[in-house]
């Protein structure tokens, strides 16, 4: 068939077949946006109905139909938040970009007595070219078998000194056998260094000092055994953002062990 007995049939199939009701895809997708709980339902219901009538009023050829098919996509992907990179899948938005917020929160419910962690502060120089406020958390989906590593960094001090601490927690799909001082060293391959076992409760968590470390000076590491990874950094400064650094850790290595067996940070 060619194409002008494609356009010729398409027509009769529109004048035999009941004209369906307008819909407005925009209002359908707002109305998505005001009900968060309930998006990924009534997209996938947007999506279905827009093709079920383009498809039964023939009202746009293949090529336009694929086109549609893509803004609607588009349209899903701005509603779900999610952005594909290319380390992995970056949600924006949605469950588990929650989760990376609720872990910041969890981090600035744990600032030490005494020091202040503001919501504003930016570098006053900039060599690594970062962005924005200092604060930070995020959500992504680059670890083995889909697993998703929720991340959340801050500074912390007073008096105009800033010290940095970091919270990584990796949710993997199996459990490791990597752990205690060993799981320590993966952290940002910072390789060996004084290491110790810190009792905490009825845990054993790593505490690893590291050597002429550039950007965090002790991580505290613990693996629970469904495989999800705690590391909780610090440094007594906050590399590549000129700001004068705090002089001392934020945590004493005790304290930061307890920080990483704080279920709070589990996730889960």
């Amino acid at each position: 068939m060619h194409e002008q007995e494609l356009r010729v049939a398409l027509r009769n199939a529109m004048d035999a077949t009941p004209r369906p009701p307008e819909m407005n895809v925009s209002e359908m997708l707002d109305a998505a946006h005001v009900d968060r709980g309930r998006r990924r339902s009534t997209l996938a219901g947007i999506a279905t109905a827009v093709a079920v009538v383009l498809i039964t009023a023939g009202a746009v050829f293949a090529p336009q139909l694929h086109t549609v098919a893509r803004q609607i996509s588009a349209a899903a992907g701005e509603v779900f938040g999610q952005d594909d990179t290319q380390d992995g899948k970056t949600q924006t938005a949605g469950p588990h970009a929650e989760l990376g917020e609720h872990l910041l929160n969890q981090l600035l419910s744990s600032v030490p007595h005494g020091l202040i962690s503001p919501d504003d502060l930016e570098p006053t120089d900039n060599p690594a070219n970062r962005g924005g406020p200092l604060r930070y958390h995020q959500a992504s989906q680059d670890l083995p078998n889909g697993g998703w590593r929720y991340t959340a960094e801050i500074p912390v001090g007073k008096d105009g000194r800033w010290a940095r601490l970091y919270v990584e927690v990796d949710h993997v799909a199996d459990s490791s056998t990597l752990a205690g001082c060993q799981l320590a060293q993966t952290f940002w391959n910072v390789g060996s260094g004084g290491c110790i076992m810190t009792p905490v409760g009825d845990k054993q968590i790593a505490v690893l000092t590291v050597a002429d470390g550039d950007q965090i000076d002790q991580v505290a590491a613990y693996r629970y055994p469904d495989g999800t990874a705690v590391f909780i950094a610090q440094a007594k400064h906050f590399a590549y953002t000129g700001l004068t650094p705090l002089g001392t850790e934020p945590f004493t290595p005790e304290q930061l062990a307890a920080q990483a067996a704080d279920p709070k940070f589990r996730l889960r």
